[in-house]
């Protein structure tokens, strides 16, 4: 049973998978005495597992985390990748964040907002719905109904006008 296993041989379980998958991945890279040795290395791990001994458990993943650790050469300029990698992450971040959050869109006049905010007035002639149908259109597909009528029937010209915006006209026009 996996809960009555003492913690050393599940950490040396789990070193051998990693023994493992580096021999797999670096064996083509590897010089075959490297190979022989870290396969050597693996058949003794998996000796001192058999044997219980903690001991000997240990000394065999040292070994073992020795001969990988010189397998693979020092990265070259590691902190600057690392220090560099973390500044562009943090840039993606902020312009993200800025973007979406902070500065999502800017509204050059009052007029634009109705239609940005999905606000659209669909005139009809037939009568607002029953409440029932209202209150699942709000809740469901977020529709408000509004029943807004004129103080006075009849057609507005465009040429009668308050004074100021027929001035505008006039000056504009000629």
């Amino acid at each position: 049973m996996f809960f009555l296993t003492p913690r050393y041989i599940k950490e040396a379980k789990q070193y051998l998978h990693g023994a493992k998958k580096f021999l797999a991945y670096k064996r083509d890279i590897l010089p075959d005495s490297r190979v022989s040795e870290i396969e050597s290395l693996i058949t003794d791990l998996r000796g001192a597992m058999r044997s219980r001994n903690r001991n000997e458990v240990s000394e065999a993943v040292t070994k073992l985390d020795e001969v990988i650790g010189k397998s693979l050469p020092p990265q070259k300029h590691a902190a600057l990748r690392e220090n560099i990698e973390v500044f562009l992450v943090a840039i993606v971040i902020a312009a993200g964040v800025k973007a979406f959050l902070i500065q999502p869109f800017r509204i050059p006049t009052g007029s634009m907002q109705p239609t940005l905010y999905g606000i659209v007035g669909v005139p009809t002639d037939t009568p607002p719905p029953n409440l029932a149908v209202r209150a699942f259109d709000f809740v469901v597909r977020g529709r408000h109904h509004f029943e807004l009528r004129a103080k006075q029937s009849g057609y507005r010209r465009p040429g009668v006008c308050r004074q100021g915006q027929l001035q505008l006209q006039q000056a504009q026009g000629g």
